[in-house]
């Protein structure tokens, strides 16, 4: 039987890992170097460019409130990206208050961020835009201000052709169901790729009249629709249409590494030597 669309009981069955849960932490305007700046072994930086060629060294910010939120709006992006030189960041804020753009929390601000940074996994080069492959045509985002023109991605499709071996779309209402899908793809060899649908309620649904975030999981509940196994071909998404969510690729192939070793072994016979296992620590 196909599982419940939303939230259902815990599963009579163990789940195939002995992970239960999983938790993504993001902090939307904020930058790595404004939380992590000085994490060991981490990519961050204590200097920051201005739009005038120097450079400045960032300050600790304040214990107390800043004198106002950056501007988020399109002319402000223009304005830092400065057509690619990422040095105007100086510009978008006035007098005395221009360097609150570049301010860093200390670990001693913020000491629980640093303490799941070092427990768990931290992207250092993680960058997100709001214009993206996978913005659903017509949709209003910061940096699209009257609208996506171009087709939008279908990820599950996408992935499938490059030769994933797992592929699933679940969206943030459907936690069980997500919670099993990781697991799943964990047990896999090879390439995996999960796709979750996640709400955006303080500017994407805002400028785009879709209401708050209890709407959005509303909507999530209405028109999501599970098709195991649906051709990924079919599965596309609208900013306003049916959501196709499920397991639609579980298959078994090589992976990159068997293949590898393969070759290696086909070309080069008994003189090939199996290079040694590499550990990752997180320690």
């Amino acid at each position: 039987a196909e599982p419940p669309v939303g939230p259902d009981p815990d599963p009579p069955y163990p789940l195939p890992t002995p992970i239960r849960y999983v938790v993504v932490i993001t902090k939307e305007n904020h930058t790595f170097d404004n939380y992590f700046t000085g994490f060991p072994g981490a990519d961050s930086t204590f200097t920051a460019k201005l739009s005038d060629g120097t450079t400045m060294k960032r300050k600790p910010a304040p214990f107390s409130d800043l004198w106002r939120d950056p501007p988020h709006n399109h002319a402000t992006a223009l304005r830092a990206w400065n057509g690619g030189k990422m040095n105007g960041f100086d510009t978008t804020m006035s007098g005395a208050h221009s360097d609150e753009g570049f301010l860093y929390y200390p670990e001693s601000q913020i000491p629980h961020y640093w303490k799941y940074a070092r427990e768990f996994v931290l992207c250092d080069r993680f960058f997100s835009q709001i214009l993206a492959p996978t913005t659903p045509g017509h949709a209003i985002t910061s940096t699209s201000p009257y609208g996506t023109c171009e087709p939008a991605f279908n990820l599950p499709h996408l992935v499938e052709a490059a030769g994933a071996v797992y592929v699933a779309r679940w969206t943030t209402f459907h936690v069980k169901q997500l919670a099993r899908s990781i697991g799943e793809a964990f047990q896999k060899k090879g390439f995996s790729f999960i796709e979750v649908i996640s709400p955006c309620p303080t500017l994407y649904q805002r400028r785009n009249k879709l209401g708050d975030g209890l709407d959005t999981m509303k909507y999530y509940k209405e028109k999501s629709k599970v098709k195991h196994g649906a051709p990924t071909s079919e599965v596309g998404l609208t900013m306003t249409g049916e959501i196709i969510v499920g397991k639609f690729v579980d298959r078994d192939r090589p992976d990159y590494q068997s293949l590898l070793h393969a070759q290696m072994v086909e070309s080069l016979g008994e003189s090939y030597v199996e290079p040694s296992e590499t550990v990752c620590s997180c320690s």
